[in-house]
């Protein structure tokens, strides 16, 4: 399944592995562990967004939050790096391992209270083209 990224810095974070894991809402609940993703810079349906294709990954978990403005409460966490609620400093961890430089640079990113988000975690990531290429 396709999976874009709108910030070119996020996709240097994925290749360097430092991005771990992208959030969003799914409410059909069709992100599944084990699914093939392919990481698309843009939306290769858009052309006027100059996408680019630049690997591929496996779904490792998916687990549902709520994401409010002072905290993070998973509604049903499987093994994980993270504890069932998040607070305090574990919110910068968090915003870090999704390639933001703190929680508040995340809560700029996601406006508003976003309840029952998606929590996409991959693994097995494969790199495809240079991220300096033309696109």
């Amino acid at each position: 399944m396709l999976l874009t990224f709108k910030r070119e810095s996020f996709v240097q974070e994925i290749i360097e592995g430092t991005k771990i894991h992208t959030l969003r809402p799914d409410p059909n609940d069709r992100w599944k562990p084990h699914m093939k993703i392919h990481f698309w810079k843009g939306n290769p349906r858009n052309v006027k967004q100059n996408p680019y294709f630049f690997g591929n990954g496996i779904v490792f978990e998916t687990p549902r939050l709520h994401l409010y403005d002072d905290a993070i409460e998973f509604i049903h966490m499987p093994a994980s790096i993270y504890k069932p609620e998040l607070r305090g400093k574990e919110l910068d961890r968090f915003a870090r391992n999704d390639g933001f430089k703190d929680w508040k640079a995340m809560k700029l990113w996601f406006p508003g209270i976003h309840k029952n988000m998606k929590l996409i975690f991959w693994s097995d990531f494969e790199f495809k083209i240079p991220p300096t290429s033309a696109h």
